[in-house]
């Protein structure tokens, strides 16, 4: 959640999932699939639609795997 907040702020509020997509990948070096999926979680505009302890634990198992 903190990750889209700070995209939104940098991008003068104007983010989408693509930009999303290419930060994570490019930024977080994180594969497109892990990107990917973290998306399901959020609307076309990057709002939650699911419960933010959901994606915080989501993103823990993501970031957890990509520290191996």
């Amino acid at each position: 959640m903190d990750i889209v907040a700070y995209l939104r702020d940098r991008e003068s509020g104007r983010i989408t999932p693509f930009g999303v997509l290419a930060a994570l990948q490019q930024e977080a070096n994180l594969s497109f699939v892990d990107t990917r999926d973290v998306l399901e979680y959020f609307d076309p505009q990057m709002h939650p639609i699911v419960d933010a302890d959901e994606i915080e634990r989501r993103w823990a198992e993501i970031v957890g795997r990509t520290d191996e």
